[in-house]
């Protein structure tokens, strides 16, 4: 499988920030008058004496046979984890709280009836949509080319990853009651009349011009996004070591917000950070951390992030949960809720964690590893579990984001047809600043006949939350209400303020809109809506740190937890890369690492070639090892 994931390219900056976190708290370990829980085993016993490795060995059989691990969460972290652990014969047990797997994979199939006839591409992705070819996405690209996953091309024509089209030049934007596509604002200024005296941006912005070290010139907002962060962005790829610790000292502390407001060479004025925030993302996101959003940008190569490699998955991500179970020799159990996680005082380290389920009893482990949000976490008693003031604040504070995903599925696909558009839009996104903000065009089953599904809203932060308002999740991760069903009272709301949306920004003649939005409505055959942050299996849609908080608690939450560090984070969150699978997968591989410390299995650990990838959190082995044998030490929370 060819790909550039392995080559070094910016995002890499995001594994070189995780890892600086993690060697500041392990020099911080060393620096500590530690009282182990456990002795810490040597190579040696005495001299002369069998290594711990060989000595370990011999007992492998009795070990791995009477140990279990339980994992909290049947998603990419979980899964992966499992993955890990039937490598090195370690049995483990999945527990699942809703009624099938993959988390926030989630693919939902429209069903199909008389009134809804089957589409060949009758999906839409509720969660994970899109896969960047990259240094920091690299564990993704890893784990398919294991799983047998191919690229699509001539000699691949059936391969299941197709190009994801991140976008087009003729996609839409309407800002202000102004119609425009994307390769107009790139090559114009203040088409949507949003400068002084008309608007309330000053025209030395709207008339700004960029250009970058490749000659690519950037004009209007598009400027000032990429002024906004490239400053920061060009001494951390210049001298990542010595900057890197400057950023934080200087701006860890700061929202986007306040970065942009006071930072050097910058001092934009509050209208024009909205502007930029309007155009470029959610509503309220530069309240967030402007650590995550510099690192956001290095990776994706902002403003020009369609220049990376973007697949999907042709059927939909789902394909990557069932190729996963597929591999497992231990099924997830389902409508299996844990309610309690506790240490319990045993010399038998087998039995050194209790699990307990709803309705199902106790279970005893060896290790746990959690791969749920810290939201859901939160809603399990781990207070039987001993965790350092920093992970038990971290389960309390740190941020998810809020994300709303809208779908209809038509008669057919309107918006690919010349006929009823002015405009082809044949994958890609269209944004606007009315209240659907995003449509995203499928890149798959391009003009194809028969009924299509098209993503009328994808919604962040403020925007997601207010849309959210609206919407009536499903609690059953299988359950597919019934096509032609009366919507709610307040789904009809929804679904008129997105009839209206689309026949703005799609109706090729204004004087046609009525009649444009009234075929809209007839051909419309199903609607589907999901709100992350109100799904109470996840609380969130994904990791969004505020200011301080990858200084003060990120860290802490890559180590594991527990008396005998038997406890494990697991998730996006807990990872290189926040919100994205390659972070749940990293997680995976972290997390196992450290229970194969603690089994010495045949694979003889890391140094004697482990089964299990080294996590990208850490430079080098010896960081992985120490960081979770100094890790041991009694940090009771206060």
């Amino acid at each position: 499988m060819a790909n550039t994931a392995g080559k070094s390219d910016p995002s890499s900056v995001y594994i070189k920030a995780t890892q600086y976190f993690v060697n500041q708290k392990l020099e911080d370990l060393k620096n500590k008058t530690f009282d182990f829980k456990e002795i810490s085993q040597g190579d040696k016993l005495t001299s002369g004496s069998l290594s711990w490795n060989e000595l370990r060995s011999d007992f492998q059989e009795d070990v791995i046979t009477s140990s279990r691990v339980a994992i909290i969460g049947a998603g990419v972290a979980g899964l992966r984890t499992a993955m890990l652990l039937d490598k090195l014969q370690i049995p483990y047990k999945i527990f699942e709280a809703n009624d099938g797997p993959g988390g926030r994979l989630f693919t939902y199939h429209f069903p199909s009836d008389d009134k809804s006839p089957a589409g060949k591409h009758d999906y839409y992705e509720v969660g994970g949509m899109r896969f960047p070819d990259n240094a920091a996405n690299k564990p993704t690209f890893d784990l398919f080319k294991e799983l047998g996953f191919h690229f699509r091309n001539d000699q691949n024509p059936n391969g299941e990853l197709i190009p994801f089209v991140y976008g087009l030049d003729d996609n839409i934007r309407y800002f202000n009651n102004i119609t425009s596509t994307a390769r107009q604002v790139a090559d114009g200024f203040n088409l949507f009349q949003e400068a002084t005296p008309i608007g309330n941006v000053p025209q030395d912005f709207t008339d700004m011009i960029d250009t970058d070290e490749q000659g690519n010139v950037y004009r209007g907002v598009d400027a000032c996004f990429y002024k906004a962060f490239n400053g920061l962005r060009a001494k951390l790829l210049a001298n990542f070591d010595e900057e890197w610790p400057k950023l934080l000292k200087e701006w860890d502390w700061a929202s986007t917000r306040s970065y942009l407001a006071q930072g050097p060479e910058l001092k934009f004025p509050t209208t024009v950070i909205d502007w930029i925030e309007k155009h470029k993302s959610g509503t309220g996101r530069y309240s967030r951390a402007v650590v995550e959003e510099v690192l956001e940008s290095i990776t994706f190569d902002h403003p020009r992030s369609e220049h990376f490699d973007w697949w999907c998955i042709e059927g939909g991500s789902e394909g990557l949960i069932k190729k996963m179970l597929s591999t497992l020799s231990t099924q997830p159990t389902y409508n299996s809720r844990v309610t309690a996680i506790s240490e319990q005082t045993t010399l038998d380290p087998c039995k050194r964690m209790r699990v307990s389920i709803h309705g199902q009893g106790d279970e005893y482990f060896s290790h746990v590893v959690s791969t749920v949000t810290f939201s859901v976490l939160r809603t399990i008693d781990t207070d039987g579990v001993q965790m350092n003031f920093g992970q038990r604040e971290a389960l309390r504070a740190l941020n998810y984001g809020q994300s709303i995903k809208i779908a209809m599925k038509f008669k057919n696909r309107w918006w690919e047809n010349k006929n009823v558009v002015k405009s082809s839009q044949a994958g890609g996104a269209s944004r606007t600043d009315r209240q659907s903000r995003v449509v995203v065009y499928p890149s798959y089953g391009l003009n194809e006949d028969g009924p299509g599904v098209l993503m009328v809203s994808y919604n962040w932060d403020q925007d997601a939350a207010r849309f959210g308002s609206l919407i009536k999740n499903t609690e059953s991760r299988t359950e597919h209400p019934t096509p032609g069903r009366t919507p709610t009272k307040f789904e009809q709301v929804l679904l008129d303020q997105i009839y209206e949306d689309l026949t703005i920004l799609h109706a090729p003649d204004k004087q046609k809109r009525a009649e444009f939005k009234k075929k809209l409505i007839d051909d419309t055959l199903d609607f589907h809506a999901f709100d992350w942050y109100h799904n109470p299996y996840t609380m969130g849609a994904f990791a969004q740190f505020t200011p301080g908080q990858f200084s003060t608690l990120y860290a802490d939450i890559l180590q594991p937890a527990g008396r005998h560090g038997n406890f494990h984070f697991a998730g996006e969150l807990a990872s290189h890369h926040h919100a994205w699978v390659a972070g749940a997968i990293d997680s995976a591989n972290r997390a196992v690492g450290h229970i194969e410390q603690d089994h010495f299995t045949k694979a003889k650990w890391y140094k004697a070639g482990s089964k299990v990838p080294r996590s990208l959190v850490f430079d080098s082995d010896d960081s992985m090892v120490l960081y979770h044998l100094l890790g041991k030490v009694t940090e009771q929370a206060s």
